[in-house]
């Protein structure tokens, strides 16, 4: 009687381990298919409709093979790549088998958590593009303007005058100059008044401006004091402030009659220098060719 016991306690005991094991094969095959969204690889429930992480669709999917990745029949027990099994041998109400899901783009629906890449991405601030109209450059570590745009002038960030090198403020105002100002004045060395201490452009063809440069029209010389004229073109009489005649050191006013001659006038009344007038006083007339006087006075 004993030896019958022993004999169905064995048999009991080799029963439940085949069951165990049944069951853990079942378990171990349901695993070869597994229920992964394709879209972000995030698990996924098969009575899912949506992923819950990015939203995608899975209401159509193909199985693919947890071993290899094949694609798989699901109508198959067996992987026809590398033979691994595609089912349970008895279902397992425990757990649910998992397939990676290829969603159905085409029916794809619009979701809040779908990303919206027509919005344009922010650029740091290294990749700002210039401000200059048409300039596609990239700005460099501070202002609004690349190197072609921006003033010239070392710290300063603004952006260049038409045609200059440097911003309004830092660049000559002489129409098509592209140099910088000089010191505090509106003009760079090439187009400021020479004068010391005026900050004001040049007149064209001169090397000062309108206030101290000679009034010849094609002298570039400085007036001469408080004159008009500089030294070469002002008239030699004292304390006159016109112009030099042509070919004299005299205006016309103070200059002899006598043609040819550079002589000044006698006085300020005479038409003539005492070498060509009458010697008669009071007498305008010029003396003769072999007199000290004229031919009424003779």
């Amino acid at each position: 009687m004993k030896k019958i016991l022993s004999w169905l306690l064995v048999l009991a005991l080799a029963l439940t381990l085949t069951a165990c094991n049944n069951k853990n094969t079942a378990s171990d095959l349901s695993d070869t298919k597994h229920l992964v969204c394709n879209n972000c690889d995030a698990e996924i429930s098969a009575d899912d409709k949506f992923c819950g992480e990015c939203g995608s669709s899975i209401n159509s999917a193909t199985a693919v093979c947890s071993n290899c990745g094949e694609e798989i029949d699901t109508t198959k027990k067996f992987c026809s790549k590398c033979g691994a099994s595609t089912e349970s041998e008895e279902e397992d109400t425990t757990s649910e088998p998992t397939v990676i899901i290829i969603p159905d783009t085409s029916s794809k629906p619009s979701t809040p958590n779908t990303p919206n890449t027509s919005q344009p991405t922010t650029s740091s601030k290294d990749e700002i593009t210039c401000y200059s109209a048409g300039c596609k450059n990239v700005v460099g570590s501070s202002g609004q303007y690349c190197y072609d745009h921006k003033c010239s002038r070392g710290g300063c960030s603004s952006a260049k005058s038409i045609n200059s090198n440097y911003c309004s403020v830092h660049g000559c105002l002489s129409v098509g100059c592209r140099n910088e100002k000089s010191g505090t004045g509106s003009y760079c060395y090439e187009h400021k008044c020479m004068h010391g201490g005026c900050s004001s452009e040049k007149k064209y063809n001169s090397n000062y401006c309108f206030s101290h440069s000679c009034m010849n029209a094609s002298c570039p010389n400085e007036k001469s004091g408080t004159g008009s004229y500089c030294y070469e073109h002002k008239c030699m009489k004292s304390g006159c402030d016109f112009q030099k005649a042509t070919l004299s050191n005299y205006c016309t006013i103070h200059k002899c009659s006598d043609f040819g001659c550079d002589n000044p006038k006698k006085d300020d009344s005479a038409l003539y220098c005492a070498e060509h007038a009458c010697a008669k006083d009071g007498c305008l007339s010029k003396k003769g060719l072999s007199s000290d006087y004229c031919n009424i006075h003779d």
